[in-house]
This record gives C-alpha cells, sequence and structure tokens, in this order.
C-alpha cells in the first residue's frame, strides 16, 4: 500500500536494433501495455557496443553498468523533480571499472 510502481528500460547493445527501431514507438507501446509511470525514454539506453560483454545484446560491461545506473539517476531525478547534483563523471576513477 502507498507503494509507486515505475518502468525503467534494460541496456540494449546498439548493435541489436533494427534499422527500422523507432524508440518513440517502442515507448508508446510500453505505455500502453503497462500501468506503470515510465522512466526516460528507451532510447536513452541504447548503448554503444564497447559497453557489451563480447558484443552480447544485454549483458553489459562495469563501464555499461556505470552508465546505466546514470542514466537511472537522470530518470529519477526527473521523475520526482529533483535536481541533478552529480554529472556523468562524478564517479570516475573512484571505483574499480567506472569510469566510461
Amino acid at each position: 500500500k502507498g507503494a509507486k510502481v515505475f518502468f525503467g528500460f534494460c541496456p540494449v547493445n546498439e548493435k541489436s536494433l533494427t534499422v527500422d527501431a523507432d524508440p518513440a514507438v517502442y515507448d508508446a507501446l510500453v505505455a500502453q501495455l503497462y500501468d506503470f509511470d515510465i522512466l526516460g525514454s528507451s532510447e536513452d539506453h541504447v548503448f554503444a557496443n564497447n559497453l557489451f560483454y563480447n558484443a552480447d545484446q544485454h549483458h553489459v560491461t562495469n563501464k555499461g553498468t556505470v552508465k546505466h545506473t546514470y542514466q537511472f539517476y537522470l530518470d529519477l531525478c526527473e521523475a520526482f523533480d529533483i535536481e541533478v547534483k552529480y554529472d556523468a563523471n562524478a564517479f570516475k576513477g573512484t571505483i574499480d571499472g567506472c569510469a566510461w
């Protein structure tokens, strides 16, 4: 009771998308199918191939994990109307594998 459920997107390898992939259409479909508040856009979770293990479609490297977590931070700040206090390089070099 009283909990709010959000829908967030998983990271996707840019090389796994077809030429006709349209994030706006996908986002609209997700909004139509699920009764959750949606965090951000799927487009923000499409990452470069080098952020995935061995050109895998969904398994991100440490750098990919950091980028994805940071994107969720941005999405949550927007959802809760909170000021973004950290830029993308805030933790660069402080944790092994966390700089992209």
